[in-house]
């Protein structure tokens, strides 16, 4: 179950018809008055463990202002310290202009300068700080949907699956070209001059009746080597010296 802050006063309407919008999910949502953050739910941690998960709902610009006055730091995430994983869940669309300052989108195509005279060197260090050293994971989406979809992203996580059970985080790297090579191809990768491409042209060349003979590749002499294409003459030749042991 995820509980929600019903409050919605002036200095917390940043969270202001979250509630509304969660309602059109299939998310377990009951209205309750939290002490600390406008989310809460009971997670599945490690080794089985229960655990709290507190978000802080902010809309970018009720963000700056309470970053500004020291609000945020000092009393909301303060209260979201009562949580053993906290998130600072941001609504809304910025960047920088050529000046270094923060700039929000106003419409369509309009941007205006962010009140509070913020550069985004200092708005990057504040929010690099919460999560540096306070240990709340800022996350930034720009739309509404984006919003509800990251929420139900956040819950599922934390519900679906036990902690230790979660593997999407690992994998092993398998390049692109590491496909399976037959015993002779490795067999005749060992002759100087023949890489994985060529070793193909050389199984085919050797190949009769389904089967592929090491024997006569080995007897092959330095003319039989030229047939295959992408050895050439100078090539075959190094290959029939190395046969023979020269």
């Amino acid at each position: 179950m995820i509980l929600v802050d019903y409050r919605e006063d002036s200095e917390t309407k940043g969270s202001h018809g979250l509630w509304d919008d969660l309602k059109h999910t299939s998310l377990p949502i009951e209205q309750s008055s939290l002490e600390g953050g406008d989310l809460m739910f009971i997670g599945k941690g490690p080794e089985g463990k229960e655990v709290t998960v507190g978000v802080e709902f902010k809309k970018i610009r009720d963000l700056l202002s309470s970053l500004r006055s020291g609000r945020l730091q000092g009393v909301q995430l303060a209260k979201l310290q009562q949580y053993d994983f906290r998130f600072l869940l941001v609504e809304g669309e910025w960047r920088h202009d050529d000046s270094g300052r923060v700039v929000l989108r106003s419409g369509w195509r309009e941007w205006k300068v962010a009140p509070g005279g913020w550069s985004a060197a200092e708005l990057d260090k504040r929010l690099l700080g919460l999560t540096l050293r306070r240990g709340v994971h800022v996350q930034p989406v720009v739309t509404r949907r984006d919003t509800v979809r990251w929420v139900e992203s956040l819950y599922r996580d934390f519900t679906d699956v036990p902690w230790d059970d979660h593997s999407s985080h690992e994998g092993a790297y398998r390049p692109p070209s590491a496909i399976p090579v037959s015993d002779f191809r490795q067999f005749i990768m060992g002759i100087p001059g023949i890489g994985a491409k060529i070793s193909r042209e050389v199984e085919q060349f050797f190949t009769r009746g389904g089967k592929v003979s090491p024997r006569r590749a080995i007897a092959a002499r330095a003319a039989t080597w030229q047939q295959i294409e992408g050895i050439g003459a100078k090539g075959a030749q190094r290959i029939d010296d190395f046969l023979e042991g020269e």
